[in-house]
């Protein structure tokens, strides 16, 4: 069971169909536009003022390039968080990334770039409302300069069955806290038993917390978002 967009899971379900999954979508959350859509627009805009342009999702990428009227400069150097987000860099701004991380979430992500970025550099961060600041934090305390690009809205979704559906599934695939609050609201307190004998897999150590504040319990966390860190995720938790 994945539970994040459709859309955003393409590559995953591939990968795990692959493995001899059978895979489900049940997407928890929905994307939105951002609350200030013209704030995001003039960012866009201006992207090229930035030495670096930066993406923490290819929802992210997508909203960007929807608002992007002409190629980015090619002094902008652009960062990633992982190979779905470089994907969508590739397709839809006809750009090569510059940086990705070994651990893709988005603490590697600014340890990548501080060693990448010239002293004092300036970077244009997109990434979602509500998203957690630690890593623009980071580059800030190292003396770049950091604008936050709020690129869309997260809402959590869950459908009303969605008890039923996960009482049928053997792995639940969480990637961010907010599926796994939408999880922990859908089944409520009485439908926490539907998760008795599924497999809880977290996306990181973020994710995994925010499942476990959620009252969900995670049996195993993969350490990134690449199909085969959850993939293998998921086998080694299964065969415990």
């Amino acid at each position: 069971m994945l539970t994040r967009p459709k859309e955003s899971s393409q590559d995953l379900a591939r990968a795990l169909r692959a493995e001899g999954a059978i895979v489900a979508n049940t997407p928890l959350i929905r994307i939105a536009e951002p609350s200030n859509p013209e704030a995001f627009r003039a960012a866009v805009d201006s992207a090229d003022s930035a030495d670096w342009l930066v993406f923490t999702s290819a929802n992210g990428v997508a909203a960007f390039a929807r608002r992007r009227n002409s190629p980015l400069a090619p002094r902008v150097r652009i960062g990633v968080v992982g190979p779905a987000t470089a994907a969508a860099v590739q397709v839809m701004l006809h750009r090569a990334v510059d940086v990705i991380p070994q651990r893709h979430d988005a603490e590697a992500l600014a340890t990548t770039l501080l060693a990448a970025a010239k002293p004092r550099a300036s970077l244009l961060v997109v990434q979602p409302e509500g998203a957690q600041s630690g890593a623009a934090s980071r580059l800030e305390a190292a003396g770049c300069t950091v604008r936050i690009a709020h690129a869309y809205r997260t809402f959590e979704t869950p459908p009303s069955d969605v008890a039923r559906l996960v009482a049928r599934a053997d792995a639940i695939v969480l990637m961010s806290g907010s599926q796994a609050r939408a999880l922990a609201r859908g089944l409520g307190e009485t439908g926490q038993a539907a998760l008795r004998h599924a497999t809880v897999i977290a996306v990181g150590g973020r994710t995994e917390r925010e499942a476990v504040s959620a009252g969900v319990r995670v049996n195993a966390v993969a350490d990134d978002a690449a199909p085969s860190a959850i993939a293998a995720a998921i086998a080694a938790a299964r065969k415990r």
